[in-house]
């Protein structure tokens, strides 16, 4: 093993610690990674700087100030209202939930999808006299499996549809992996809403 794959291991550890133990903000703690690499010449500047002009990030911001921008106005609020409704019990309403938070993630993104949901499911549970995490938990998964349906569903499915077109095999069609897709999330969603209620405690 090279001194630049050594350093380079050692880098994403310490950029892994720091992240879990939160002692900085995670885009230091990630930039900081990259400095080091490009100070010790194991990447070029256009290495270094090429994760600003792949297209993940930039749709996922984007989609993060549509987040923001529904978050403010009160629009999430009314919808999520409409979504749960009065508590009728903890399984309806987790249905009632996950399943248009999976299906609005593979549309979109689920990530900005999560981030706009969270405060107007965390201020529902609350006033229902539910245990927030009870929601918050199966809302995320529900999330993931919603974005395994579509090449914009997730970040990672839009970086392999790119990295696939830079090496001449074509960008991922729109519902392509949803043919493998679809039947998880389905099933994962079920197997969410038969276990979510028994395993979640808190």
């Amino acid at each position: 093993m090279s001194w630049e794959e050594i350093l380079t291991l050692l880098v994403v550890l310490a950029v892994v610690v720091v992240l879990a133990r939160e002692l900085i903000l995670p885009a230091a703690a990630v930039f900081g990674g990259v400095v080091v690499l490009l100070v010790a010449g194991v990447v070029d500047p256009a290495q270094a700087l090429s994760g600003f002009s792949n297209p993940a990030p930039v749709t996922v911001g984007a989609l993060y100030i549509v987040a923001a921008a529904a978050e403010r106005t009160g629009l999430i609020a009314p919808l999520v209202d409409g979504m749960l409704g009065v508590d009728r019990g903890e399984r309806r309403s987790l249905a009632r939930l996950v399943v248009p938070a999976a299906a609005s993630s593979s549309l979109l993104n689920n990530t900005p999808i999560v981030a706009m949901l969270v405060p107007a499911v965390t201020r529902w549970a609350h006033r229902s006299g539910r245990h927030v995490s009870r929601f918050l938990m199966p809302l995320s998964f529900a999330a993931v499996l919603g974005g395994m349906v579509t090449v914009v569903g997730t970040s990672t499915n839009i970086v392999v549809s790119g990295l696939l077109s830079e090496v001449g095999l074509g960008e991922l069609g729109f519902f392509e992996i949803g043919e493998v897709g679809l039947p998880i999330a389905a099933g994962g969603l079920v197997v969410l809403l038969v276990l979510a209620p028994v395993v979640l405690f808190y």
